[in-house]
């Protein structure tokens, strides 16, 4: 039941970034069509539009990814360094990396509590993300 609350979670999420990508590419298509008998200031101004819109697709994307790894978790068997450090609280790079070392040598983790086993993360650290961390 909890994987499917995360689908539909995710699938709305996607649904959002999808629509509003779409609304800001068709809104600089209509301008740009209908700019050939324009000013060189609109045209300018038209440019801006265009550069603020896919900024804000890619502040919505970035937002969008934080926000699915929060609804999926962290998978401690696969995630790169900066997924782990940014996905997990009081992880940062040197641990991300031992997370890694550790993986690498020992086959991945088959359960949560072999993460104790990496140095520098302890009973707090695992007990803060519990809930956010897969296999």
């Amino acid at each position: 039941m909890k994987t499917q609350s995360r689908l539909n979670t995710l699938f709305a999420i996607f649904t959002t970034v999808t629509a509003t990508t779409c609304i800001s590419i068709l809104a600089v298509l209509l301008s740009v069509s209908s700019a050939s008998a324009i000013s060189i200031e609109d045209k300018t101004s038209i440019g801006a539009k265009a550069d603020q819109a896919t900024q804000n697709i890619i502040v919505v994307a970035a937002q969008t990814e934080a926000e699915a790894m929060a609804v999926s978790g962290v998978n401690i068997n696969n995630a790169d360094a900066q997924m782990l450090s940014e996905g997990l609280k009081g992880v940062g790079p040197k641990k991300a990396e031992a997370i890694i070392q550790w993986r690498e040598r020992n086959g991945g983790f088959n359960s949560l509590e072999q993460l104790l086993e990496v140095k520098g993360i302890g009973e707090k650290t695992l007990q803060d993300n519990r809930s956010n961390i897969t296999l």
